[in-house]
């Protein structure tokens, strides 16, 4: 069942508690200071939202402006190959990668600054070798081009590194007041902090599980309770399934799953909205792997978003719902 609220939510404007970042970024856009900038962190944080929010940001500027989602196994010449149609209109049938690429900034223009925005870098084959190309080329034309790239993971190459934590309280709370007063309802204060809760303050999340709230309220209902958040979990599960938990659990292997399994049952027991942390050494323990291995595997989790990084040797499921749906799975 696809609820329709979230057609809403792919297509909404607003960015909550990112004034920060978002101000340091139009900075580093305007003055194409940093050459290359990374914004780092877990799936649903709201990375492809800013990269967005900032395309339209330079178009409104008249800045030239190139926004590309990278593809699972995306290699260098492709993702270049995506640059080039959109900075010649698609006018060119062929291309040549990362050479033409070069050309065709050079060529842009000298006083014409450049942005090219690239969105989930960690889909891409060989990242770091992207990345070093970039980072080249941003060298070679400072002052007229700053790549802004979006991943779940952080690459030691790149200088300037944005890290994209999970919404504060407030935020959240901001975020939903928002829609609760343009539909003129109310939410308890149980009912809140379950959402908190459950979603680790992750905006996607909680954005899907509202939807579901929203869609099935009766007509004469103003106030949203707890009751019929529990009402509608097996529901708001369904939806989180379909719309992007399916897919992302697909992508892992037999031996992920394990992991994934440990970090879920761990976070059963958490009382917070934060993911919680978990030793390398204690995953290894539960899963019987040995600590080699185990941080290979650990290290493709992170690249799918699924785990992020929370300390030294420490590691979480990026949400408290994701564990209870990888709980609720035979396989």
């Amino acid at each position: 069942m696809t609820v329709p609220y979230l057609d809403k939510i792919r297509t909404h404007g607003d960015i909550y508690g990112r004034k920060k970042e978002l101000s340091h970024l139009k900075v580093d856009m305007e003055q194409l200071s940093a050459g290359v900038e990374l914004l780092v962190g877990p799936s649903g944080i709201g990375k492809s939202a800013i990269l967005k929010f900032l395309k339209k940001e330079s178009q409104r500027k008249g800045m030239g402006v190139v926004y590309v989602k990278v593809e699972i196994g995306e290699a260098e010449g492709d993702i270049a190959d995506k640059v080039l149609r959109q900075l010649t209109s698609g006018k060119e049938k062929k291309y040549s990668g990362i050479k033409t690429l070069v050309r065709a900034i050079a060529g842009h223009g000298p006083h014409e600054p450049l942005a090219i925005l690239i969105d989930d870098m960690e889909k891409s084959k060989n990242a770091p070798a992207i990345i070093s190309s970039l980072l080249r080329i941003a060298g070679q034309n400072k002052g007229r081009v700053i790549f802004v790239i979006s991943s779940t993971l952080h690459y030691d190459e790149i200088e300037n590194q944005m890290v994209l934590a999970n919404l504060n309280k407030h935020d959240i709370e901001e975020l939903i007041e928002k829609d609760l007063r343009e539909r003129n309802l109310k939410m308890g204060e149980e009912c809140f902090n379950a959402i908190v809760n459950d979603s680790s303050a992750n905006p996607r999340i909680v954005n899907i599980m509202c939807g579901q709230l929203y869609e099935t309220l009766a007509e004469n209902e103003q106030m949203i309770s707890k009751a019929h958040y529990l009402e509608q979990l097996d529901e708001i599960m369904n939806n989180l399934e379909s719309e992007w938990f399916g897919q992302l659990y697909a992508q892992s292997s037999e031996s992920e799953r394990k992991i994934l399994k440990a970090l879920a049952e761990f976070a059963e027991t958490a009382r917070y909205a934060e993911p919680d942390a978990q030793r390398i050494s204690e995953i290894s323990k539960k899963t019987r792997m040995g600590q080699g291995p185990l941080m290979a595997l650990v290290r493709r989790l992170l690249e799918s978003g699924q785990v992020v990084k929370l300390g030294r040797g420490e590691y979480g499921l990026f949400a408290k719902i994701y564990g209870q749906y990888i709980l609720q799975r035979r396989t």
